[in-house]
């Protein structure tokens, strides 16, 4: 399994934990937006190897994107 298949297998199991993140950030109807757009993210990495804590990396995705929304 390549590191990028990694990635997204710990995002699709991570999920919730992601969404419940987002959630008590930003409003409700923007949450699911986020947590695709970290999906995007996390797919479009291109040294995957790199991370040394890869759920940490996608939780920190998930919240500066959560704060980005409400910076806009």
């Amino acid at each position: 399994m390549s590191k990028d298949s990694a990635l997204i297998n710990l995002f699709l199991s991570s999920r919730d934990l992601i969404t419940r993140v987002v959630s008590r950030i930003v409003p409700p109807k923007e949450i699911e937006d986020i947590v695709q757009e970290t999906y995007v993210r996390i797919c479009q990495i291109d040294k995957a190897e790199h991370i040394q804590s890869p759920r940490s990396f996608m939780l920190k995705t998930a919240k500066n994107l959560a704060f980005d929304y409400l910076k806009s």
